[in-house]
């Protein structure tokens, strides 16, 4: 699974998101077409520093958004639960592929034996400044499309990982073995 993203910003904005604007950007203000036109909006509309080139936008993970790529059905199974505990968050349907991507608040702070969990539940993660590309984008199965479009602040890291390890256990009925998510799912309200 591919994650993409764009250039650092000059300035921070009110979430305190390093930010750049369009202007500072001229080859995407030259490029015509929907996908510069959603760089300029989810800079503007989300505060995601965002570049276009081409039939791709992207945004750079750990910046502004982190993403986690959950495999269906699991993934329809842990919007549902994000939903209901009032945490929806944005996510990203890819054509071709039998998997969601699930953008969250960057991780900071979050133990990184949550990945190895996330991992071994077949979760992939974008790595650090990875890539993250966002709708429109075209990829050989067509463009990328919002199954939960942005509202707002996206749901924190942890809670959007302990939503997919509490599923996976209910998916399979066997608990692995201790798990650093659920010290941190229980410190932060998700259940």
């Amino acid at each position: 699974m591919t994650f993409l993203a764009g250039r650092p910003g000059t300035q921070a904005n009110q979430r305190g998101h390093r930010v750049t604007h369009a202007e500072e950007q001229p080859d995407m203000i030259e490029m015509p077409g929907e996908c510069a036109a959603a760089a300029v909006r989810y800079l503007e509309d989300e505060g995601w520093p965002a570049v276009a080139h081409g039939w791709a936008v992207w945004t750079l993970a750990g910046r502004a958004v982190d993403a986690l790529g959950v495999p269906l059905p699991l993934a329809e199974r842990v919007r549902a639960r994000l939903r209901a505990k009032c945490r929806p968050t944005p996510v990203i349907c890819v054509p071709g592929q039998e998997r969601w991507v699930f953008l969250t608040a960057p991780m900071d702070g979050v133990d990184h034996g949550v990945l190895t969990e996330l991992a071994a539940c077949g979760i992939d993660h974008a790595p650090p400044a990875s890539r993250i590309e966002l709708p429109p984008t075209r990829v050989p199965g067509g463009p990328l499309a919002w199954v939960e479009p942005p509202s707002g602040e996206p749901a924190p890291f942890i809670a959007v990982a302990g939503a997919i390890l509490i599923v996976s256990i209910e998916a399979v009925g066997v608990r692995p073995g201790a798990c650093a998510a659920d010290r941190n799912v229980e410190d932060h309200g998700e259940r």
